[in-house]
């Protein structure tokens, strides 16, 4: 019985080893950097990002800066007034109807057609020149629109050889007129769009965008991404890339053995490297110290990447990232504009130790899981 007794102890010390050993390794803390770490996340709340949430402390904030393009039409939702919408709209107009090309063609109209918004939808659709430098033949379709307290902006390229002026154009006749095609996409990935607060979590098939959400289920070509930066800090925030592109040629770690020279040459060290389960699906997480840049300091930067060789759009390329010690991203500002948020003051060290960063990584990337009901 003894023999029995000692058998299933060692069987479940074995399995606590193994158990213990698929957890991420955390730094160990100092009383004050526990205390601060606890203070951070003492609040946390559920973000939606593409087709996953995840829990983020309440003092991280929506960030402005962010990207999404779906299915080739790139979109930007802002929570606006509908009467400062109108501002920003005649503004807008108003902008483009007094561009002008460069060059010979500085007389030709850069607008070719401006046409509102059916209802219940409330703006314009602007076909307008891509840009001044260029000729009238690259075009880009422009919606500007508002509706439930959103503005939703949402754009394509496209290509035009119809204006008489160039009939006889040698160019223009290699090129295709795919504008109406593109047209009709653009407004049908625009009436799936809508504004959404960032603590809304949705409960039908879409994606999740910064202040919106996408209607419809999983296609190749959905991309998005939100950063969500520390209040009050200048250089501490999550990025998490959600990419619908299918199937990368390889992993994080089948790139890990070219990465690790390249970090060997700038001073670079690992803190943590491994596999992880996080609610049942695989990722691989790389921690290590930043390599300072420009006015950035050492630092952190911690990224974790799931599904990066996925083959089906209902398996979209993960990433997420900490950064600790590189300035949170803004718009472009002028000199005057940085000088009054302080963006102009040289950064002297990072806000959060390695130990505090890793602390508030552990939790928040625990929290990671598919949204039930987004695919």
């Amino acid at each position: 019985m003894q023999a029995v007794c000692k058998q299933v102890f060692s069987v479940v010390l074995a399995l606590l080893a193994l158990l213990t050993g698929c957890q991420p390794k955390a730094l160990s803390m100092t009383p004050e950097e526990t205390q601060r770490v606890e203070a951070i996340t003492a609040n946390m709340t559920t973000r939606c990002v593409g087709r996953y949430l995840i829990d983020m402390p309440e003092q991280f904030v929506l960030n402005s800066e962010s990207n999404t393009v779906i299915e080739g039409v790139s979109v930007v939702a802002t929570p606006m007034e509908k009467s400062l919408f109108e501002q920003r709209l005649a503004g807008r107009l108003g902008e483009l109807e007094r561009t002008r090309f460069r060059g010979d063609l500085k007389d030709a109209p850069f607008v070719r057609a401006k046409n509102s918004l059916l209802p219940p939808h409330v703006g314009v659709v602007v076909d307008r020149a891509r840009r001044v430098e260029e000729g009238r033949l690259g075009r880009t379709l422009e919606v500007l629109g508002w509706t439930s307290g959103f503005e939703i902006k949402a754009q394509i390229d496209s290509m035009d050889n119809t204006f008489p002026e160039d009939a006889n154009d040698s160019i223009a006749k290699q090129l295709i007129n795919d504008t109406p095609e593109k047209l009709a996409h653009l407004l049908k990935v625009y009436e799936r769009i809508s504004g959404r607060k960032d603590t809304e979590i949705p409960s039908t098939p879409g994606l999740c965008i910064p202040n919106g959400f996408v209607a419809g289920a999983s296609r190749e070509g959905q991309d998005t991404g939100a950063v969500y930066h520390l209040r009050d800090a200048p250089d501490v925030w999550f990025g998490l890339t959600h990419d619908g592109t299918i199937g990368a040629m390889s992993t994080l770690f089948q790139r890990a053995s070219e990465l690790e020279k390249g970090m060997a040459r700038a001073g670079v060290k690992t803190l943590r490297k491994a596999k992880r389960d996080i609610h049942g699906e695989p990722y691989e997480e790389w921690l290590f110290t930043n390599t300072p840049y420009q006015d950035d300091v050492r630092g952190t930067r911690f990224v974790l990447h799931g599904n990066e060789s996925g083959e089906k759009p209902d398996q979209p390329f993960l990433k997420l990232a900490l950064y600790n010690g590189d300035r949170i991203p803004v718009p472009e500002l002028s000199m005057e504009q940085k000088d009054r948020l302080g963006l102009n003051a040289p950064l002297t060290k990072a806000t959060l130790t390695d130990a505090e960063a890793q602390g508030i990584w552990d939790k928040v990337t625990a929290t990671l899981r598919p949204r039930p009901g987004a695919f």
